[in-house]
């Protein structure tokens, strides 16, 4: 009897405080699971594509590059929302963190967007970029 009550006792702190038993991922559920992450990302980079395309067209020369800064949405995504890169937006100070380098000049609208996209600065210094007053 003392055995039985113990095996018991064993199985539920097994199962946690919810008492129920944990159900590791299965090929399935992880294949889904990245698949979701992929399309939050696709969703990401179109944000980021459409934030572009406004800082592009309301720019006060017109002379940003959306070619340069559309090939390079997909790799910035990935980095900076991927899970790759260790950044803090609310303390960009903070000692230990990832530095980023982007060194595609002709991007640097895509990088802007992302930077108002995560909180870097507020997204409606976006619209006179270019400009000698910007701090873009």
């Amino acid at each position: 009897m003392a055995n039985q009550a113990a095996a018991g006792q064993a199985a539920t702190v097994a199962r946690g405080r919810t008492g129920r038993s944990y159900v590791p991922l299965t090929a399935r559920s992880d294949y889904l699971l990245r698949q979701g992450i992929l399309k939050l990302l696709a969703i990401k980079d179109s944000d980021i594509r459409i934030l572009t395309v406004e800082q592009c067209r309301d720019a006060v020369d017109k002379g940003l590059h959306a070619g340069g800064a559309f090939s390079a949405t997909i790799p910035l995504v990935a980095l900076f929302y991927g899970g790759f890169l260790d950044i803090d937006v609310t303390d960009p100070t903070r000692r230990g963190q990832d530095m980023f380098t982007l060194s595609k000049g002709h991007a640097v609208a895509a990088l802007a967007s992302l930077y108002a996209e995560l909180g870097y600065f507020d997204p409606r210094h976006l619209k006179n970029s270019r400009s000698y007053a910007s701090v873009l």
